[in-house]
């Protein structure tokens, strides 16, 4: 008989914004289903952004909040944003002054009894769940499923695991860390109380790295056993349809390119990385991209400043990404928040530029996941965050590329395959398969 999942995801195509939020779980139901499981993912319904050019093969159910005057007054269509924070364009283009004092009044709210990284997605989870029960008894109350994962963030999507397992104990709950929850800033109160919770009534917990596997159990006291590490990856089947390569851009220069969103005043924040760059001595022969932006004020007054040594692109398909990340020479990476996030993530994107086999700067804080990825793997470089430190990753960059020699600095210690997400799925397949 055919096995029957129910994934619990608030993000997935084509009610989602950028394609980040909705990849670990779409690439996992997919997986599934070609390994003969049958998936139905369940999720938040907003607004129509487009299916990003995937297919998808997976049952989708998409609910709506049930409260939508609420979502609408407080917050327009909101959809978790892939930089965690909610724009500074954002909150100038609020014009309703009795609205902006709700809404900044819930954001503390917010972040003070749910903590989730993106502020406001505590109270818009918690009202989602409440619109998603009725679903939930039916379909666990008749015997469709027997296995539920629920993954977040949003966090409070995690409340469902009590839930399920006081009214539907038989049911086996897996849930899905694809982001630090309480860890990044170390809170404590009601939302680690409700973390503690739901770790204590999951069957299973999966994490996309060591070093939050051993940071959870250890803060809230979880027997190991119950944890397992999915890394997430690069698609092998996507990079099959990357379009071939047209012409390089100006192969007299180094390329050096972000591909992705950006945000100024965010976890991905490239302003000391500018001003380094305005001060290095040779950047003419520099060519820095921006591949992916959404309509980022502060880089075009510094296409202005920097002139034909930038160039800005807007959103692409997942595949162009790939083009352009082949096209260019050194692919950067920033996480440059001041807390412990960093410790417990490993971009998503990291794992596409390994595949690309290009060079990777990493600019963060030292003991960054995504810092100590690139020098274990000698897949590239890494700076701290200052400029003085990007100044230096600059100076051997030019050195490296003057000599001819600037490939060498990326010799991948492991075969690719490994951080493939077809490799790590079938981990997942494992997991979900064996007797929990």
């Amino acid at each position: 008989m055919t096995q029957k999942i129910l994934v619990i995801t608030y993000n997935m195509v084509p009610y989602v914004k950028t394609w980040g939020a909705a990849q670990r779980i779409y690439f996992l139901a997919e997986y599934l289903v070609k390994s003969d499981i049958d998936v139905t993912v369940l999720h938040s319904k907003k607004k129509n952004y487009g299916n990003f050019n995937k297919a998808t093969h997976f049952h989708q159910v998409a609910l709506p909040l049930k409260w939508k005057f609420l979502q609408q007054l407080l917050f327009g269509n909101i959809e978790e944003d892939s930089a965690k924070k909610i724009s500074v364009q954002d909150k100038k283009n609020k014009q309703n002054v009795v609205v902006n004092i709700i809404k900044l009044f819930l954001g503390h709210f917010d972040q003070l009894i749910f903590n989730d990284p993106s502020p406001g997605m505590g109270i818009v989870g918690t009202i989602w769940v409440h619109s998603i029960k009725d679903f939930i008894n039916k379909h666990l109350k008749d015997g469709t499923f027997k296995k539920v994962i629920i993954s977040g963030p949003p966090f409070a999507l995690f409340s469902c695991t009590k839930y399920i397992k006081k009214n539907f104990p038989v049911v086996k709950v897996i849930i899905d860390y694809r982001d630090p929850w309480n860890l990044w800033n170390n809170r404590k109160g009601f939302s680690f109380f409700k973390e503690t919770e739901a770790l204590n009534y999951a069957d299973v917990v999966v994490v996309t790295n060591e070093n939050l596997k051993y940071a959870i159990a250890s803060k809230f006291g979880i027997s190991l056993n119950k944890f397992n590490v999915v890394f997430n990856g690069f698609s092998e089947e996507s990079w099959k349809k990357t379009p071939p390569l047209k012409k390089r851009r100006d192969n007299q220069k180094i390329k050096i390119a972000y591909i992705g969103s950006i945000n100024f005043n965010s976890f991905r924040d490239p302003t000391l990385f500018f001003k380094a760059f305005e001060s290095f001595p040779h950047k003419d022969d520099v060519l820095l991209s921006f591949i992916g932006l959404q309509n980022v004020a502060e880089l075009v007054s510094l296409k202005n400043k920097f002139k034909d040594r930038i160039v800005l692109k807007g959103r692409v398909s997942q595949e162009e990404s790939f083009s352009e990340m082949l096209d260019n020479d050194i692919l950067l990476i920033f996480h440059t928040a001041n807390d412990d996030s960093g410790k417990y993530l490993i971009s998503a994107k990291l794992y596409d530029y390994i595949k690309s086999g290009k060079v990777v700067w990493s600019i963060g804080n030292r003991d960054s996941l995504n810092n100590q990825l690139v020098k274990e793997q000698k897949i590239g470089i890494s700076s701290e965050n200052t400029v003085e430190e990007i100044l230096k990753g600059f100076e051997m960059i030019y050195e490296s590329w003057k000599n001819n020699n600037l490939s060498d600095i990326n010799s991948l210690s492991i075969q690719t395959d490994f951080f493939s997400r077809e490799t790590q799925n079938e981990r997942y397949l494992k997991i979900i398969k064996q007797e929990i």
